[in-house]
Protein backbone atom coordinates (compact mmCIF):
# COMPACT_ATOMS: atom_id res chain seq x y z
CA UNK A 1 0.00 0.00 0.00
CA UNK A 2 2.93 2.35 0.57
CA UNK A 3 3.71 2.50 -3.16
CA UNK A 4 0.09 3.36 -3.93
CA UNK A 5 0.24 6.20 -1.39
CA UNK A 6 3.41 7.51 -3.02
CA UNK A 7 1.83 7.18 -6.47
CA UNK A 8 -1.25 9.12 -5.37
CA UNK A 9 0.85 11.88 -3.80
CA UNK A 10 2.84 12.08 -7.04
CA UNK A 11 -0.41 12.26 -9.01
CA UNK A 12 -1.67 15.17 -6.88
CA UNK A 13 1.61 17.06 -7.04
CA UNK A 14 1.86 16.69 -10.85
CA UNK A 15 -1.84 17.16 -11.58
CA UNK A 16 -1.51 20.37 -13.61
CA UNK A 17 1.07 18.74 -15.91
CA UNK A 18 -1.10 15.65 -16.25
CA UNK A 19 -4.14 17.72 -17.22
CA UNK A 20 -2.17 19.32 -20.04
CA UNK A 21 -1.15 15.94 -21.42
CA UNK A 22 -3.95 13.52 -20.44
CA UNK A 23 -7.09 15.63 -19.89
CA UNK A 24 -10.30 13.54 -19.90
CA UNK A 25 -8.35 10.27 -19.82
CA UNK A 26 -7.51 7.67 -17.21
CA UNK A 27 -3.84 7.24 -16.32
CA UNK A 28 -2.17 4.17 -14.87
CA UNK A 29 0.55 5.25 -12.43
CA UNK A 30 3.28 2.95 -11.16
CA UNK A 31 6.43 4.00 -9.30
CA UNK A 32 5.54 7.70 -9.58
CA UNK A 33 5.19 7.79 -13.37
CA UNK A 34 2.45 7.34 -15.95
CA UNK A 35 2.92 3.96 -17.60
CA UNK A 36 -0.35 3.82 -19.59
CA UNK A 37 -3.48 5.81 -20.29
CA UNK A 38 -6.91 4.96 -21.61
CA UNK A 39 -10.16 6.60 -22.59
CA UNK A 40 -12.10 4.72 -19.89
CA UNK A 41 -11.26 3.20 -16.53
CA UNK A 42 -11.97 -0.25 -17.95
CA UNK A 43 -9.66 0.35 -20.91
CA UNK A 44 -6.81 1.52 -18.66
CA UNK A 45 -7.31 -1.43 -16.30
CA UNK A 46 -7.46 -3.99 -19.12
CA UNK A 47 -4.28 -2.59 -20.71
CA UNK A 48 -2.43 -2.64 -17.38
CA UNK A 49 -3.33 -6.28 -16.76
CA UNK A 50 -2.50 -7.22 -20.37
CA UNK A 51 0.96 -5.64 -19.97
CA UNK A 52 1.55 -7.81 -16.91
CA UNK A 53 1.25 -5.22 -14.14
CA UNK A 54 0.31 -6.98 -10.90
CA UNK A 55 -2.79 -5.91 -9.02
CA UNK A 56 -1.80 -3.63 -6.16
CA UNK A 57 1.31 -2.38 -7.96
CA UNK A 58 -0.38 0.56 -9.71
CA UNK A 59 -3.21 3.05 -9.39
CA UNK A 60 -5.64 4.34 -12.00
CA UNK A 61 -6.75 7.96 -11.78
CA UNK A 62 -9.04 10.08 -13.90
CA UNK A 63 -7.54 13.34 -15.18
CA UNK A 64 -10.35 15.80 -15.81
CA UNK A 65 -9.03 19.25 -15.13
CA UNK A 66 -10.37 19.67 -11.63
CA UNK A 67 -9.46 18.61 -8.14
CA UNK A 68 -13.01 17.31 -7.62
CA UNK A 69 -12.15 14.20 -9.64
CA UNK A 70 -9.79 12.92 -6.97
CA UNK A 71 -11.10 14.51 -3.77
CA UNK A 72 -14.39 13.58 -2.15
CA UNK A 73 -16.12 15.72 0.45
CA UNK A 74 -18.58 14.16 2.87
CA UNK A 75 -21.03 16.34 4.77
CA UNK A 76 -22.91 15.13 7.80
CA UNK A 77 -25.41 16.64 10.22
CA UNK A 78 -23.82 14.93 13.20
CA UNK A 79 -23.63 16.77 16.51
CA UNK A 80 -20.69 16.06 18.78
CA UNK A 81 -21.06 16.89 22.46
Amino acid sequence: MANQDKDFKWFKSHYDELVEKYNHRFVVIQDQKVVLCGDTFENAYTEAIAKGFELGSFIIQEVSGGQETYVQTFITNAIFA
